[in-house]
């Protein structure tokens, strides 16, 4: 056990120095990537006017098929038509990237592979990667 003792997960006593640091992701390289589980999420905001304004997007998790470990990276793909960004940002754009029908759901992508460069989210403060851009489907 270490020094500082054992820690409480769930139910179980944990020594924390036997808890392996997570796997890494390589920085700059084109990964091949496998949409492990997605689905949709829905927020309706009530303006200052009293009108709504709805946001739907589809939030992913891709796993690194060739890294040791396969570390996940997330895909936050935005479904709102005002959001005509790039592949890695626009669900339409990377449905019709990936060559699939505009009906797909988000729950049809697992399984999904495509070849991504990746690096550390800016918007997290834990550093977590995030998915930059899209460069082939596999």
């Amino acid at each position: 056990m270490s020094e500082e003792g054992p820690i409480q997960i769930g139910e179980f006593e944990v020594d924390p120095s036997t808890i392996p640091p997570p796997p890494t992701l390589p920085q700059g390289q084109e990964l091949l990537f496998e949409v492990a589980e997605s689905k949709r999420e829905e927020k309706v905001k009530t303006q200052e006017d009293g009108s709504e304004r709805r946001s739907v997007w589809v939030n992913a998790r891709a796993s690194a098929v060739d890294v040791d470990g396969h570390p996940s990276v997330f895909l936050t793909l935005w479904l709102n038509e005002r959001f005509l960004g790039p592949t890695h940002r626009s669900y339409a754009h990377f449905l019709q990237f990936m060559g699939l029908p505009y009906t797909t759901r988000a729950a049809d992508l697992r399984g999904v592979r495509f070849y991504a460069f990746a690096a550390p989210d800016k918007k997290r403060d834990d550093g977590q990667p995030a998915i930059t851009k899209i460069t082939k489907r596999a």
